[in-house]
C-alpha cells in the first residue's frame, strides 16, 4: 500500500511544481507583455472556444483519435484495475505499465483539449460522474459516454455564457467553473456522508 501511495504522490507533486512554474511564467508575461496579447491570453487561460477554427479542429481530432483509440485498447485493463492492484497482478496484469500508459493517454487527451480551448475547468470532473451514473463502471461504455457528456457540457456552458451574460459574454471556462464548484462540493459532501 505504501508503494501505491508513493506512486500516486510523486506525479501529484510534480504536477503542483509544474503548475506553479507555469503560473509564474504566465504572471511574468501578463506583467510585461503587450496589453492586447495579454488580454487574448487571459481569455484563453479562462477557457474559451470563441476562436475555434477548422484548422484547430483538425489538429484536435488527430490527437483525440490517438488518445481515444489508446483508451479503447486498454479499457478492459482499466476495469481490472478497479478491483485493486493485488487482484490485477494476480490475474497477470502489469499494473505499473498500464498506469503509465493511462498517464500518457490522459496527458495526450487533456493537452490536446487545453491547446484548443484553454483551461475549461471541471469538465474532467463532472463528465465521468455523469457517464458512470448513466452506464455504470465499464470503461468500454463509460469512455465514449464521458466524451459525449463533456462535449455537451462545454456546448451548454458556452451557450449559457453567451446568452445569460450579454453584452459581455463570459469565457466558457468561467461558466464551467460556476457549475463545477458546487458539483465538487456536492461530491465532497457525499463522500463524507457515505
Amino acid at each position: 500500500m505504501a508503494h501505491r501511495t508513493e506512486f500516486l504522490t510523486v506525479p501529484i507533486l510534480i504536477g503542483i511544481g509544474l503548475s506553479s512554474l507555469a503560473g509564474a511564467g504566465a504572471n511574468f508575461i501578463s506583467t510585461f507583455g503587450n496589453p492586447q496579447a495579454v488580454q487574448r491570453a487571459m481569455v484563453w487561460l479562462s477557457g474559451s472556444i470563441y476562436n475555434s477554427t477548422w484548422d484547430k479542429i483538425r489538429t484536435l481530432a488527430t490527437w483525440l483519435t490517438i488518445g481515444i483509440a489508446g483508451s479503447a485498447l486498454i479499457a478492459r485493463e482499466m476495469d481490472l484495475l478497479i478491483l485493486g492492484d493485488e487482484t490485477a497482478r494476480a490475474r497477470g496484469q502489469p499494473v505499473e505499465l498500464i498506469r503509465a500508459v493511462m498517464f500518457v493517454l490522459c496527458a495526450v487527451l487533456s493537452g490536446a483539449a487545453v491547446a484548443a480551448a484553454g483551461l475549461v475547468a471541471f469538465v474532467g470532473l463532472i463528465a465521468p460522474h455523469i457517464a458512470r451514473a448513466l452506464v455504470g463502471h465499464s470503461h468500454g461504455l463509460m469512455l465514449p459516454v464521458t466524451a459525449l457528456a463533456g462535449g455537451l457540457l462545454v456546448v451548454g456552458a458556452d451557450l449559457a455564457a453567451r446568452t445569460l451574460f450579454t453584452p459581455a459574454p463570459l469565457p466558457v471556462g468561467l461558466m464551467t467553473a460556476i457549475l463545477g464548484a458546487p458539483f465538487f462540493a456536492y461530491l465532497m459532501w457525499r463522500k463524507k456522508n457515505a
